[in-house]
């Protein structure tokens, strides 16, 4: 079983699969409000090949329901649960294919979380 270090990681991801599964397992929203259905945030991260992150990671959409309120603390809930997932425990392999490469992480209202590594960087 691979998780994100900050929930007890049993050993480190070795491939984009295991990654996916470690990101979708941390940066879930541990108490979604029922006032946050069919919301969506993304960020796009850079992770160095020790799973630290390069700076912090940037909202690049947002869809977001109900009030300003609502927006903010789902903003808010959503940051402090990827905010758990580094630094990730990973491969040197898996490290030295990722690094300096731009990921973008999806966090819903409800549900997992899902990521994406174009592949045409570099």
């Amino acid at each position: 079983r691979v998780i994100a270090s900050g929930q007890g990681q049993h050993r480190p991801a070795n491939t984009l699969d295991e990654l996916q599964a470690a990101l979708s397992a941390c940066a879930r929203i541990r108490s979604p409000d029922p006032a946050w259905s069919g919301s969506v945030l993304t960020v796009k991260f850079i992770l160095t090949a020790t799973g630290h992150l390069v700076g912090p990671p940037h909202v690049t959409y947002a869809k977001l329901g109900g009030s300003s309120e609502v927006h903010k603390a789902f903003r808010t809930a959503a940051l402090a649960a990827i905010d758990t997932c580094f630094p990730l425990s990973i491969t040197g392999g898996l490290g030295g294919a990722i690094a300096d490469r731009i990921i973008f992480l999806t966090v819903a209202g409800s549900g997992p979380g899902e990521i994406r590594i174009p592949l045409n960087q570099r």
